[in-house]
């Protein structure tokens, strides 16, 4: 909410009102009236990045009870986020807000605009600092409003049950009689009885039987006569001469068909008469394959142009006007790009905001209308395009009433995917 240090009338947390329409769970911003363009520009900014958040300027409707509604979006809201200044520590109604959040538990964010006593409460918690820079202050604060909604787990939550384990598998019974037990049924008369002192007696004379079969091969083995082992090798293959092949020259220039000249080297691995092979010329079986040359990186890519398309560009003027009836700030400054160059007053989508605020505090009641053909053309390859049309503006407040036309000249270009508008001038055509 905004807090006027003029009026610091703090709310009645004792209401029952209900959050008001488009609320109930939302990030609600604490903050001094001081503060509200820094407000209004990071407002509009997490909208545009799909954070739902309530501010009292921007979503209060006309007609509606100013504390009734703040009272009700506070209690519905499921995070506060209380913007740091020294006007806001020192303002009553921003710290009524902020001990309400902290009674019901309810998380509370707090961002350091302005270098300032933090209130003893809130030192406690670790705020987001934005004096060191917009970007990465506001970074920090997306990263940590994107986490609000993650489930947590309970602290003490019971482990899974662990599966049963599984059936213990019977070991097998092992007779003491050994392996026999199981064939024909040898060990039914059990130790000690007669049929142990038959099984002896028949492996007996099964291994009396199996020795003298043995010695009576040997015997016979010994009767046949050694070979004659022979005093002469086995005569060599016989070598075939080589076939006749295609004509080679030879060094010195004379040719030989089939048969190698006499300058040429052995054949690998055969002996000279003179010395050792000549191994100037290796053959092709030893030749070395070429090195394969190391693989060239890719060249990095260049970036991907942000080309506008001509359908987004013909619907933007009417974004354009429709913003500016509903009289949204948060819309209108989605439109613009933060660092927007506004009608020759400035650099910067706080510009942009004080002069809605102003315009539509003078006039209550305006509505704009496009009145001419919308003209456009395109610069830098399609990256920026340029927008000129004329605007109708029918404007009253309680004393007087106001006709007027302008004609609206826009340089656009995208920033992250999205048309915003980088430069505005403003001419009154005659």
């Amino acid at each position: 909410m905004t807090s006027d240090d003029s009026n610091d009338e703090a709310s009645s947390p004792g209401n029952e009102s209900g959050a008001p329409p488009g609320a109930q769970g939302r990030v609600f911003f604490s903050y001094a009236r001081s503060d509200a363009e820094f407000v209004l520009k990071i407002a509009s900014s997490l909208r545009v990045d799909g954070v739902e958040l309530w501010v009292d300027q921007l979503d209060i409707p006309k007609g509606a009870r100013w504390d009734q509604s703040v009272e009700g979006a506070l209690k519905g809201c499921s995070c506060l986020v209380v913007v740091l200044s020294p006007a806001s520590v020192n303002s009553f109604n921003v710290l009524d807000e902020v001990y309400y959040t902290l009674g019901e538990e309810k998380r509370v964010v707090p961002i350091l605009l302005h270098p300032c006593e933090i209130p003893f409460r809130l030192k406690r918690i670790q705020y987001i600092d934005f004096t060191a820079g917009y970007q990465q202050g506001y970074g920090e604060l997306l990263a940590t409003l994107a986490k609000r909604s993650a489930p947590r787990t309970p602290p003490h939550a019971a482990p899974p049950p662990l599966p049963p384990p599984p059936p213990a598998v019977p070991e097998p019974v092992i007779d003491s009689m050994g392996a026999g037990a199981a064939v024909g049924g040898w060990n039914e008369a059990g130790p000690g009885r007669r049929g142990g002192k038959w099984r002896h007696v028949a492996l007996g004379g099964a291994l009396m039987f199996f020795f003298l079969l043995i010695v009576g091969l040997v015997s016979e083995s010994g009767k046949v006569e050694p070979e004659q082992k022979t005093s002469q090798q086995d005569p060599a293959p016989a070598v075939e001469p080589p076939t006749a092949g295609p004509v080679q020259a030879n060094p010195g220039g004379e040719a030989a068909a089939g048969t190698p000249p006499a300058s040429a080297p052995p054949p690998v691995g055969a002996a000279s008469d003179t010395g050792p092979a000549n191994t100037s010329e290796p053959s092709t079986t030893q030749a070395q394959a070429d090195p394969v040359p190391p693989a060239v990186p890719d060249a990095p890519q260049a970036p991907a142009l942000q080309l506008i398309n001509i359908d987004d560009l013909q619907l933007f003027p009417i974004r354009f006007v429709i913003a500016h009836n509903r009289r949204d700030i948060g819309q209108i400054l989605a439109l613009y790009d933060d660092g927007v160059d506004y009608l020759d007053v400035g650099r910067g989508a706080q510009f942009v905001a004080r002069d809605k605020q102003d315009l539509y505090r003078a006039w209550p009641n305006i509505r704009f209308q496009i009145s001419s053909e919308i003209e456009h053309e395109f610069a830098e390859n399609g990256q920026v395009a340029y927008l000129a049309f004329t605007v109708d503006i029918t404007a009253s407040n309680a004393e007087t009433e106001r006709q007027g036309r302008v004609r609206e000249v826009l340089q656009l270009r995208k920033v992250g995917g999205v048309i915003k508008i980088t430069a505005e001038r403003q001419t009154v055509p005659p």
